[in-house]
């Protein structure tokens, strides 16, 4: 079985603003629609090209990292005005809303309306109120593994390249696929490395820093094993030491020796192979490996798609434009006779 795993808001936010020029008026207010239409159109064409059993979207919770940060108020500060955003477009008048803060608003209603619409077409989604859609996707993921799935993620690439393996492949935004064989050719070095790098430098997009001074650049450039194969970290720290002894040894080996306490911290956070996850989690990762689906024949996609306006921004006959989730729609029904066949 191949599943597509889709980060539901990373695709949702750059569909967004990549067509804010996509809206419809109907005489009282102004709905934009840019998001969901990206959206569909990526999900469209990579159902399209890739032959996909099965599709599991990923979203963030409201308050994502709530937990997971608790004793790093430093990076929770970070993530505090986010939350606040999305708070408050979900509740405050229109008329009190930064202009951020009404983009924030644009996107929850494109995104309730897109989750609709792909419930409608047998899509699985997880979302949990307190959890990064970076720990879902894993929590998912290392499981699916073991029981047979083979995964393609499309999602923001360089916060997943520690998952690549003999089952899980990377979709770029270009349509290039990118697995663990091919990793060392496009990006410079070994992708069991990612993480021990990721530890070293952050993650600046979801708020973690790295140890000052260092960047991906500087570690491949003073540490060549990270190239050629798995390079663990004792090894590196044993090259380090030896290297920093040297006349007018680069600062780059020092500040690596000094990194220890940035490295073990950024180890918990980032370790996808290890994600932080509640029970609630765990509960929608279970619905979504092992639980059959009530299928649906898109029907209700259409009508969402024609109350919102949709119809006329797709110019083309809903029911055609939906024909790439027929698969999708066969395979799970297949799994929910299935599953019915082997509980009766």
């Amino acid at each position: 079985m191949r599943t597509l795993v889709i980060q539901g808001d990373w695709l949702l936010r750059r569909s967004h603003y990549s067509n804010l020029k996509i809206s419809v008026y109907d005489g009282m207010e102004r709905s934009y629609l840019g998001g969901v239409v990206g959206f569909m159109d990526k999900l469209r064409q990579t159902l399209t090209s890739h032959i996909t059993d099965k599709v599991v979207v990923v979203w963030d919770g409201a308050f994502d990292g709530w937990d997971k940060y608790v004793q790093h108020p430093s990076i929770r500060a970070k993530k505090e005005p986010a939350w606040n955003r999305r708070y408050k477009a979900a509740h405050a008048h229109h008329s009190q809303l930064s202009s951020k803060e009404e983009h924030e608003l644009h996107i929850l209603k494109q995104r309730s309306l897109l989750q609709s619409i792909l419930t409608a077409l047998n899509v699985r989604q997880i979302e949990e109120e307190r959890s990064e859609s970076s720990d879902a996707i894993a929590l998912y993921v290392n499981e699916a593994i073991t029981v047979g799935e083979d995964v393609l993620l499309l999602c923001r690439e360089h916060e997943f390249f520690q998952l690549l393996g003999e089952r899980v492949s990377i979709l770029l935004h270009d349509d290039r696929i990118i697995t663990a064989a091919s990793f060392p050719a496009a990006y410079g070095y070994d992708p069991t490395n990612d993480l021990m790098l990721r530890c070293f430098i952050g993650m600046p997009h979801a708020g973690i820093s790295g140890e000052p001074g260092l960047s991906l650049h500087h570690m491949l450039h003073f540490f060549h094993g990270l190239k050629l194969e798995h390079y663990p970290y004792a090894s590196l720290i044993s090259y380090a030491r030896k290297r920093r002894l040297e006349p007018r040894a680069p600062k780059t080996y020092d500040t690596v020796l000094g990194a220890s306490d940035i490295v073990r911290r950024n180890s918990k956070l980032i370790n996808l192979k290890s994600p932080i996850f509640n029970s609630e989690l765990e509960q929608e990762k279970n619905f979504c490996l092992y639980s059959p689906l009530e299928t649906s024949d898109g029907e209700r996609a259409v009508e969402l798609f024609e109350k919102h306006g949709l119809r006329s921004v797709i110019q083309e006959d809903p029911r055609a434009y939906f024909l790439p989730f027929q698969r999708i729609r066969l395979k799970e029904g297949e799994y929910a006779l299935f599953h019915e066949e082997i509980t009766i």
